[in-house]
């Protein structure tokens, strides 16, 4: 992987991003977002993270139902 293919869409890059809403996570949010990631933020409240961009999913969810889903 190298830069030309990334800024040509050859390569997505992705992150997934828990507690989205706390200080450190938004902070890695936005810097993930700036860097050209696709985001996914997993936060209790998605009312709380006020970042609009098309490149970022927000799911709504306690880390416990993400800890259970992953067991099952």
């Amino acid at each position: 992987m190298n830069i030309s293919e990334i800024k040509q869409g050859k390569i997505t890059k992705k992150i997934a991003v828990f507690e989205a809403t706390g200080d450190t996570g938004r902070q890695i949010v936005e810097q993930a977002l700036q860097a050209g990631y696709e985001v996914v933020a997993y936060t209790r409240n998605p009312s709380k993270l006020k970042i609009n961009d098309k490149h970022l999913t927000v799911i709504q969810g306690e880390l416990d139902d993400a800890v259970a889903e992953s067991t099952i």
